[in-house]
């Protein structure tokens, strides 16, 4: 329990029984977005590269196919649209929040972000982008 715990200070990172909170801490933690991200490339392309282009395009042909016989085509790619448009605002909303509350903004502003900062943001959206992505193209399939 946290209520028990006694806060120690250690520089500037402030330890609470055996979790860290300070700016050593939350950057180890934003750097973890790096391995995540090199995870889930390698786990796309795993699934990508053993199946071929034309299985993908014989299964969505044939969704269009059911799609026009049931007459919902126009109804489906107005859906998907705006699924789109959902799922990217929300990627480029948490983009916004993780660059402001890392602070990468002022940083870059004053000329002060470092590489390590930079691969950290670049691997939050790469992640994000390829979460976004399966999420819309499950909703577009189903």
């Amino acid at each position: 329990s946290l209520q028990g715990a006694r806060a120690t200070r250690q520089d500037d990172d402030v330890w609470i029984g055996s979790y860290c909170y300070g700016a050593a801490c939350l950057r180890l933690g934003l750097l973890s977005d790096v391995a995540f991200a090199i995870g889930s490339i390698v786990a796309m392309l795993a699934l990508i590269l053993p199946r071929t282009g034309r299985e993908v395009e014989t299964v969505c042909s044939l969704l269009l196919r059911y799609a026009r016989r049931e007459d919902v085509a126009q109804h489906w790619r107005k859906k998907s649209l705006q699924d789109l448009f959902a799922f990217a605002t929300f990627w480029l909303a948490a983009n916004i929040v993780r660059i402001h509350s890392s602070r990468a903004g002022e940083a870059t502003a004053s000329g002060t972000i470092d590489i390590a900062s930079k691969v950290q943001i670049l691997a939050f959206a790469l992640n994000t982008a390829l979460v976004m992505a399966i999420n819309f193209l499950i909703t577009f399939i189903c």
